[in-house]
């Protein structure tokens, strides 16, 4: 009952890892990604806010499956591999052989990926440390995404204008 127990509180942890990374994944390339414009000024950067907001939706529209059902299967295929190695070396080196895992897996979709990767595996080693997983903070993580999603529709609507 306790390996179960276990179990699911990692499956957990591991959805509200992609939730949260997905979100700020979504966000640091409607602002930073390949498809908005470099500005130079901060005029620029207000001119084209409408623009910015709207592609966070479509981030999130296209990544947030991709996180939920590839990062979480990798990430716990990583986690079992470092796990397997760290036991025939050292208990140590599970975080490094973890890290390097996430960015191999990555690396499958390009530079876009290994920031996916990255952000996915430092959000899952903070809510790990920190113990921060529990079913009620799923429903919470799994709602940041949508409210993400809605609150830029309105606001790239209103920049519109």
């Amino acid at each position: 009952m306790a390996l179960q127990k276990g179990i699911d509180y990692l499956i957990i942890r591991k959805l509200m890892s992609a939730s949260i990374s997905c979100s700020i994944y979504a966000l640091f390339l409607g602002f930073f990604g390949p498809y908005s414009d470099s500005y130079s000024s901060l005029n620029d950067f207000l001119v084209n806010l409408d623009s910015y907001l709207g592609s966070i939706p479509v981030f999130l529209m296209y990544s947030l499956p991709i996180f939920l059902i590839y990062g979480t299967i990798t990430s716990l295929i990583s986690d079992y591999i470092a796990r397997l190695i760290s036991k025939l070396t050292s208990n140590k080196v599970f975080v490094v052989f973890s890290g390097i895992l996430h960015l191999l897996f990555g690396f499958y979709f390009t530079w876009v990926g290994l920031l996916a990767a990255f952000l996915y595996f430092i959000t899952d080693l903070v809510l790990k440390k920190k113990g921060l997983y529990d079913l009620k903070k799923l429903r919470f993580s799994l709602m940041i995404p949508v409210v993400m999603f809605i609150s830029a529709m309105v606001l790239s609507h209103l920049f519109s204008y």
